[in-house]
């Protein structure tokens, strides 16, 4: 299952419907490497909405890495160009792409 930002800053909140799911252990997640970044520019919106401390946010986020397994641009550039054309917003290529 790929996971895209959103999902990602959802995982953060332990008691939500999508951390239900990942708990399951059952299927293999896979994202960009890029939405790390993208989740340290909303870390203390998402550690708000998360109801956690800091220390329990940064226990949560590293718990949650450890699942996915993160994709370098180079891994998968070469369907870049493919997905740039299938997609109708341009932020969504690289998870078609991956």
């Amino acid at each position: 299952m790929i996971i895209d930002n959103n999902i990602l800053f959802s995982l953060m909140k332990p008691d939500s419907s999508a951390s239900g799911i990942f708990e399951l252990g059952a299927l293999k997640f896979l994202a960009p490497d890029f939405i790390k970044s993208e989740l340290n520019e909303h870390k203390d919106e998402c550690q708000a909405k998360s109801g956690l401390s800091k220390k329990e946010f940064e226990q949560r986020r590293a718990e949650v890495e450890a699942r996915i397994t993160f994709f370098s641009v180079e891994a998968h550039k070469r369907f870049l160009k493919k997905a740039v054309k299938a997609v109708s917003d341009l932020d969504d290529a690289p998870y078609v792409a991956l």
